[in-house]
């Protein structure tokens, strides 16, 4: 029997911060390519293109930001690889500031699975948060308009790019960070056209009703 394609193990990580919308839209997005899947872009031998689960720093229910539940299927320490992490849309406090500091075992588990190969990505205010593991130091990143003065403050050494929706930098371009508010749409088109193909990416953009920004 011939081998299946090999699948792009995705993991969404999800905060007390997390807002829902783009965690589940990033997690039910990809999980659904299988359907849609354009037929040439399909290998011999198709399996899901995308194995995701969300992932916290305790496995089980998180209230997200808004109140509402997210649910982690495993705990970061139980994910020892990955081809794709992604840090989804936080909250900031009630005075509109990012608080750095709060989350030191995500950010070491970010360091150790980009050290091991794996493409870090960010959607939206997700970037503060990937900032604080230095991977974005000397590197090029984008955010929210609204948020750009503090990010520039915290992270002096980071090129911001704020008038560009997606910024893919680093090594072997494995660090990829999504500006705007609905900017995960465009995060999840770019990891379906390189790890599906164009074609699909076309398809989701038409029966998803995907829009990039």
């Amino acid at each position: 029997m011939p081998e299946l394609a090999a699948q792009t193990h995705v993991c969404i990580v999800a905060t007390p911060d997390s807002t829902v919308t783009p965690a589940t839209g990033l997690y039910e997005t990809l999980r659904s390519v299988t359907s849609l899947t354009a037929a040439e872009d399909r290998h011999e031998g198709y399996a899901r293109p995308f194995e995701v689960e969300i992932v916290a720093e305790l496995a089980g229910v998180i209230e997200s930001a808004s109140g509402l539940p997210l649910i982690a299927h495993r705990s970061v320490d139980e994910v020892s690889e990955a081809d794709v992490v992604i840090v989804p849309t936080m909250e900031f406090d009630e005075e509109g500031e990012w608080k750095p500091g709060r989350y030191p075992r995500l950010v070491q588990w970010w360091c150790q699975m980009y050290v091991r190969g794996a493409t870090v990505c960010a959607a939206c205010t997700g970037g503060n948060l990937i900032a604080e593991t230095a991977l974005l130091d000397g590197n090029a990143a984008t955010v929210p308009w609204g948020s750009v003065n503090g990010f520039r403050r915290r992270n002096p050494d980071v090129e911001v790019r704020s008038e560009e929706v997606l910024v893919i930098s680093g090594d072997g371009g494995r660090l990829i960070t999504s500006g705007a508010a609905t900017a995960w749409h465009d995060l999840a088109l770019f990891l379906i056209a390189e790890h599906v193909g164009p074609a699909t990416a076309q398809l989701a953009t038409d029966l998803l009703g995907l829009k990039a920004t």
